[in-house]
């Protein structure tokens, strides 16, 4: 959708949400500003399906891979990295399609070959540009299986299903910015509906 559309789609949302004054240079700047914004959000949290496949795929070769040894290894993360999808070395017994952060309780227990992760559950990290991965048995050769990451789509190549979710919470952020507080629950509220209807789809 072309992104003066999706700023008419913003303009209702504040039409709906009370604001009857939209012809106003300092909101027209709101709208731009934090459309942006508003799309980094959704890519965060909207169900994944919603994207259609619009992520990098990483193979063995441009993946990065570093094996420590020791049954551990390491991947670089992808340019404009988001979010994992579903990352998998040969011999685990399933994806891994949560990333951990060193703050986690669960990343010290990764230095323990007895309590880190394994092919049954294994685990991943993510530290600075690297994700870190837990874990393989030693010897055996480190090879990607599948390695997926929802990485930065700008707004206008949004699927329409995404673009009430998105209009929603721009909207509610410009009326923060307002200090129109009743208005900005108001459309918060719409968003949530409609981010919560994509999660049961």
């Amino acid at each position: 959708m072309e992104r003066v559309q999706i700023i008419e789609r913003v303009l209702r949302c504040l039409h709906e949400a009370g604001v009857t004054n939209v012809v106003d240079p300092i909101l027209d700047y709101h709208i731009d500003t934090f459309l942006d914004q508003a799309g980094r959000e959704i890519l965060k949290v909207a169900p994944i399906y919603t994207f259609k496949g619009r992520y990098a795929t990483y193979t063995q070769q441009n993946s990065g891979l570093i094996d420590n040894g020791d049954g551990t290894g390491s991947v670089s993360l992808p340019e404009n990295f988001v979010r994992l999808v579903a990352f998998r070395m040969e011999g685990w017994q399933r994806d891994v399609t949560h990333l951990y952060t060193t703050d986690d309780p669960i990343y010290p227990k990764q230095t323990n070959k007895y309590l880190r992760g394994g092919v049954v559950n294994p685990i991943m990290v993510i530290e600075g540009d690297r994700i870190k991965y837990y874990s393989l048995p030693q010897g055996v050769i480190h090879t990607i299986q599948k390695a997926e990451f929802l990485v930065h789509i700008p707004i206008e190549l949004f699927d329409d299903i995404l673009i009430d979710t998105l209009t929603w919470l721009a909207a509610s952020k410009i009326l923060d910015v307002l200090n129109e507080s009743e208005q900005a629950e108001m459309a918060h509220g719409q968003y949530l509906q409609c981010l919560n209807l994509l999660k049961i789809c």
